[in-house]
């Protein structure tokens, strides 16, 4: 997973994107519902939000940039990634 975090920051500036260094709005706001949440409510809403719905959403990401990118950096970054996310499905 790292080894991904690194490559998506070396490949970045060559195509004038600036890697993200806080959470977006949407990952912010489910942080902030998470802090308030204790026990068996944080570990149900974790394994959704964290477990599940990233992993889909990493996933789907990652297969449409292998099928349909068009640099050939990204698509091996995708292709490296898809079996790590696909595993943790397992």
């Amino acid at each position: 997973k790292q080894d991904v975090r690194n490559n998506l920051s070396r490949i970045a500036p060559k195509l004038g994107v600036t890697v993200p260094t806080t959470p977006n709005a949407r990952n912010q706001a489910i942080s902030a519902r998470m802090s308030q949440l204790r026990g068996e409510n944080f570990d149900k809403a974790f394994l959704q939000e964290a477990g599940i719905n990233a992993h889909l959403e990493n996933a789907s990401v990652y297969q449409r940039e292998a099928a349909f990118g068009q640099n050939q950096d990204l698509i091996a970054v995708a292709n490296k990634g898809l079996p790590i996310i696909s595993n943790h499905f397992n």
